[in-house]
């Protein structure tokens, strides 16, 4: 798989199971968060800022399939380009108000980085995902994104740096242990590529999506 196929499988890894108040704290519950934004989507299914809210909670639970499906259904309401670059840069807009009277607000810094990295700016989701990793040092999901975002500069030290330290954080997080397997391989490290793919593959869900994909 290349390079880009380990983004694809970051951001796309489908088969694992991404109105509060506007500035939350960096201990605010995110069960609250998604069980609020779930009822706004449910009893507005065409809210597309409750949409994308809500795959910005699912994206940090880990819940990729979710917040994957919800992304596609916003892009659905919105029309593609020319306005889906448009309605990020509103999103960009807002979690950056938000910051400026909170800036250790993690969920405005979630926000941000999935509104700048489908806006173009790989700069600013970088410098959002990198303070909310700060604030959340031992979210493995968030400290994933921050590794992700180095990935998508080839930055493969970096990736693996942030990866490892993901995996720290949660041993079980099978997604980051098979980006880290490929991203061994990409530097001819066979042995710690075989050791992270032997955990990745613990999670049968992710063994069973990735056999499928080499089978397309």
């Amino acid at each position: 798989m290349t390079w880009r196929g380990c983004v694809g499988v970051f951001l796309l890894i489908a088969a694992c199971g991404l109105m509060a108040p506007r500035t939350v704290a960096a201990g605010t519950s995110w069960e609250a968060l998604k069980v609020h934004y779930e009822r706004e989507v449910s009893q507005h299914p065409t809210s597309v800022e409750g949409r994308f809210r809500l795959a910005v909670v699912y994206a940090h639970e880990g819940r990729l399939v979710d917040g994957w499906q919800q992304l596609k259904r916003l892009d659905q309401l919105i029309g593609g380009e020319p306005a889906r670059t448009l309605a990020a840069r509103r999103f960009i807009e807002e979690a950056q108000a938000s910051l400026r009277q909170d800036p250790r607000d993690v969920f405005a810094l979630s926000r941000l980085a999935m509104a700048a990295y489908f806006a173009g700016r790989k700069n600013l989701a970088l410098e959002a995902m990198r303070r909310a990793a700060a604030l959340e040092p031992k979210h493995s999901w968030t400290l994933g994104y921050v590794g992700f975002l180095y990935g998508e500069r080839q930055d493969v030290d970096q990736a693996i740096a942030w990866w490892q330290r993901g995996v720290r954080a949660d041993p079980r997080n099978a997604v980051l242990h098979y980006l880290l397997g490929l991203a061994y391989s990409r530097k001819g490290d066979m042995k710690r590529a075989g050791y992270h793919f032997v955990l990745a593959y613990r999670d049968r869900t992710l063994y069973e999506y990735i056999k499928g994909q080499r089978n397309l």
